[in-house]
């Protein structure tokens, strides 16, 4: 299963022109198989998740990115944002209470903090390894945190615009359905982070 584990739409992310059709439509013409809405500091509700899927056909979850002390998150298997989620101890006791998954986003990004190996280790399950809005040596340099961290890297375009959609993904070794199935699949180690398009 080919899945966009870092999406941003409008109105939840206010830095995305993408609308939630116009989101679902590029990622079918892209081939995807599914997308995770991952909006900053934002949940999607469940239910209008669940329509959305069932309308397109697409496999659409939620997740989160949340702004820390640490860097940016994606979080996955989380219900409600938790009071406190911007401290990221905080948050990643939240997301283990929850049987959720916290990785580091984009970390060799320009103004993103940085995160010895010993706090990678405590805090993130895994580090996006492929951004598909970031350079080459960003993403190189973002793959070098994944031995500090217990999962392999995964991928996400980070789309903000319809061009941006399907750049880059995670390749799961099985299909998903649900947030829970999608963390239980990552937990086991054997998805793959790619580029579906040249990289930028």
């Amino acid at each position: 299963m080919l899945i966009d584990l870092h999406c941003h739409t409008l109105p939840r992310s206010t830095c995305s022109s993408l609308t939630i059709t116009s989101l679902v439509e590029g990622a079918l013409r892209a081939g995807l198989d599914g997308i995770c809405l991952t909006e900053h500091d934002r949940l999607w509700p469940e239910d209008e998740v669940r329509a959305v899927s069932r309308a397109s056909g697409l496999t659409v979850l939620r997740g989160m990115e949340v702004s820390t002390e640490a860097g940016h998150v994606l979080v996955f298997g989380l219900d409600d944002p938790p009071p406190g989620m911007f401290f990221a101890r905080t948050l990643r006791e939240a997301v283990t209470r929850a049987g959720g998954l916290m990785a580091l986003a984009h970390p060799a990004r320009s103004g993103m903090p940085r995160v010895d190996r010993a706090a990678l280790a405590q805090l993130f399950d895994t580090v996006e390894a492929i951004n598909g809005s970031d350079g080459l040596e960003e993403n190189r340099a973002a793959a070098a945190y994944l031995g500090a961290v217990a999962l392999p890297g995964i991928g996400g375009s980070d789309c903000h615009a319809p061009a941006e959609i399907g750049r880059a993904a995670t390749r799961l070794p099985r299909a998903v359905a649900t947030e829970a199935e999608l963390v239980a699949a990552l937990r086991e180690g054997g998805h793959q982070a790619v580029w579906l398009t040249a990289s930028p």
